[in-house]
């Protein structure tokens, strides 16, 4: 499968230490494209990213709509913190998922995602959580209301994803 990370903004509405995004390395690895260059290439999954993509809630739309328009079948996804949730709204439509960074506040994520998510049930919910993060709030994790999301751990310095190409539009 050919997939892509696209990245709408550098504005984000966290200041976290361990942000992918800061890391030299993975900075370097984003290339300059247009909206246009990137609905022609055609890939099969589109990550949209930022820094926080809620934060440019006109681009976000203007990216999916696009995307789905000239590519129906690529699944889209969403990287967010989830604090700004109804600038999501708009884009369910399009998407096919979204992948929530959660950081902290877990009980309130938690409880909005799962109201954001009985509006939208379509879609896929990846709930990605430090594994010190998880283990001091699994009684949070486990409840049955959230049993349609998936719980993924990462690690601190766990960025690199190899086989994505990556652009900055």
């Amino acid at each position: 499968m050919k997939q892509c990370r696209i990245m709408c903004t550098s504005e984000c509405s966290l200041a976290c230490s361990y942000c992918c995004n800061k890391i030299p390395e993975i900075q370097k690895s984003f290339k300059m494209t247009t909206m246009d260059e990137m609905v022609r290439m055609k890939y099969d999954i589109y990550n949209i990213t930022g820094g926080e993509i809620t934060l440019v809630p006109e681009k976000l739309y203007r990216v999916c709509s696009q995307i789905r328009e000239h590519n129906p079948k690529a699944k889209i996804y969403l990287y967010t913190n989830g604090y700004n949730l109804s600038e999501l709204m708009e884009v369910h439509e399009f998407i096919d998922g979204i992948n929530f960074g959660l950081h902290k506040d877990f009980a309130k994520m938690m409880n909005m995602i799962h109201y954001f998510y009985n509006d939208c049930t379509k879609l896929s919910i990846i709930l990605s959580v430090n594994e010190d993060e998880y283990a001091k709030n699994k009684l949070v994790f486990d409840n049955p209301k959230y049993k349609n999301m998936k719980v993924k751990l990462w690690k601190l310095n766990e960025c690199n994803r190899t086989k994505e190409d990556r652009f900055i539009i």
